[in-house]
């Protein structure tokens, strides 16, 4: 369905541009290159004004696509007081100060969007060599997951995703195993067959 309406859209800005350019071009060179020559001649006053003023709305009409996006970036809900709103970019610096609450976790980026009207956070973090990534992953979700629902009331989250990008530091030195031998762990030879 969006596409739908983001092709007719495209479609009605085309058509506005056109229109524009050709009444701006008629009225201009006083042409009747696209039949307008009828319509310009008694309505000159007003045709380049016309023109001028539908080649502006065109260009004008991207512009509203920025206010649509800014708009998009926004959590709203409603509340007993009224609405509250949340920018995204908020929610995401929030989150970012999570780093220093877990040992291991170098740095923390989050990357957070909304879908069907509910949160969608992508955690990406970089992680010491050596800590436990399952356990780190497990406490990031969880704490992020409070901190979202307690600290700031938003109650509806979709997903919570962690993706480690990066193992930053030295491996930690280990001791090599050493097993002490076991009965039967000798050599072995086998005995040469004599020629048949």
């Amino acid at each position: 369905m969006k596409a739908v309406r983001v092709a007719l859209g495209v479609a009605v800005w085309a058509v506005v541009l056109a229109a524009g350019l050709c009444v701006t071009h008629s009225a201009w060179h006083g042409s009747d290159a696209w039949g307008l020559g009828a319509w310009i001649g008694t309505r000159g006053e007003f045709a380049l004004p016309a023109g001028v003023l539908l080649v502006g709305l065109a260009a004008l009409w991207p512009l509203s696509l920025v206010t649509r996006t800014t708009a998009e970036r926004h959590l709203a809900f409603r509340n007993p007081d009224g609405e509250v709103r949340v920018r995204l970019d908020a929610i995401r610096d929030y989150l970012g100060r999570l780093a220093s609450e877990f040992a291991g976790v170098e740095s923390l980026r989050s990357v957070v969007s909304v879908r069907s009207g509910r949160l969608a956070i992508d955690l990406h973090c970089r992680v010491q060599v050596g800590r436990p990534v399952a356990e780190i992953s497990r406490g990031l979700q969880e704490r992020a997951k409070n901190c979202i629902q307690a600290d700031l009331g938003i109650a509806e989250i979709e997903t919570i995703d962690v993706t480690v990008r990066e193992f930053v530091g030295t491996p930690p030195t280990r001791e090599p195993v050493v097993r002490a031998p076991q009965p039967g762990d000798g050599p072995s030879f086998e005995e040469a067959q004599p020629p048949a």
